[in-house]
């Protein structure tokens, strides 16, 4: 698991929260112990209340059967946010490195996250995050791609990989220094128990104290979670009642967090149009024999 360090800490500790998928945490798990290279890591499942946590722990134990890099840390089903809190207190390296259960790591991926932090200035409040590109096994659908242009992420959108606005950081894979983190003190748990709002009132938060978000589009790990509309709607929902929660907390986030929106009164109209427009469309296709 590479060469230890002079002071026996790991370079990195990963944490990965996880609700009830327990053949994506194997997938996450696998790319990690393949991908760390000679980096001495640690790794922090934290089961966020799975209701097969038996399943869980399995996938873990066939991961790691020695218990040596794999720590599993149980708690009752609080959200993302407190998952995440509760695998950096559990860790003992001074970068924490925050994965998606639904997200395997590309060779290099780390190396590339620790190298911004080891080459800045030792006390730069900074978070450094990857990129999340579909998995090449998954089929890809039109609704994943809007996805990926702003509904979901928006990496397209950043012009500046070295100051990156909060709103578009994403925990999906994302590295922070351990001081920084608990001086700020990690993410807000207060906050709805679903994965939302939590990241961006996090790096918020960041950036409100000086601090810097840095992108590198080169540390890749693939996302392997296909959507499906009437999930993603909901999805959707409880974002923008977590917005609500966040605006509540830090008012000047109001507009930034596209709460505005509610005094579109063409936007229903223009939902509508385009839904029913898109279901003549399938038609055409179906029609003409094209895959929709």
């Amino acid at each position: 698991m590479g060469v230890t360090t002079m002071t026996g800490l790991p370079d990195i500790s990963i944490v990965i929260p996880t609700f009830n998928r327990p053949d994506r945490l194997a997938r996450a798990l696998h790319g990690v112990l393949q991908a760390h290279g000679a980096l001495v890591i640690e790794v922090i499942v934290v089961d966020d209340g799975s209701p097969d946590a038996a399943g869980v722990e399995a996938v873990v134990r066939g991961a790691d059967p020695t218990g040596r890099t794999i720590r599993l840390v149980r708690q009752a089903n609080r959200g993302p946010a407190a998952a995440r809190n509760a695998g950096a207190a559990a860790s003992t390296a001074d970068l924490i490195v925050f994965l998606d259960d639904d997200c395997v790591v590309t060779p290099g991926c780390l190396d590339i996250l620790l190298g911004v932090h080891r080459n800045s200035p030792p006390n730069e409040v900074l978070a450094v995050m990857g990129q999340a590109v579909w998995d090449p096994a998954t089929r890809v659908s039109p609704l994943m791609e809007v996805a990926m242009r702003g509904a979901q992420f928006d990496y397209d959108s950043i012009t500046d990989p070295e100051q990156v606005p909060f709103s578009r950081f994403y925990t999906a894979c994302a590295s922070i220094g351990r001081r920084t983190f608990d001086d700020l003190g990690g993410f807000d748990t207060t906050l709805p128990a679903f994965a939302a709002g939590e990241d961006t009132e996090f790096a918020f938060r960041l950036t409100k104290r000086g601090g810097r978000i840095v992108y590198r589009a080169d540390a890749v790990v693939l996302h392997d979670h296909p959507l499906e509309l009437r999930s993603f709607l909901e999805r959707q929902r409880r974002a923008g009642r977590a917005a609500v929660e966040v605006v509540a907390r830090h008012p000047e986030l109001f507009e930034a967090m596209g709460l505005d929106a509610i005094a579109d009164v063409g936007l229903r109209e223009q939902f509508y149009v385009s839904l029913l427009r898109y279901a003549y469309v399938i038609g055409i296709e179906e029609g003409l024999g094209a895959p929709t």
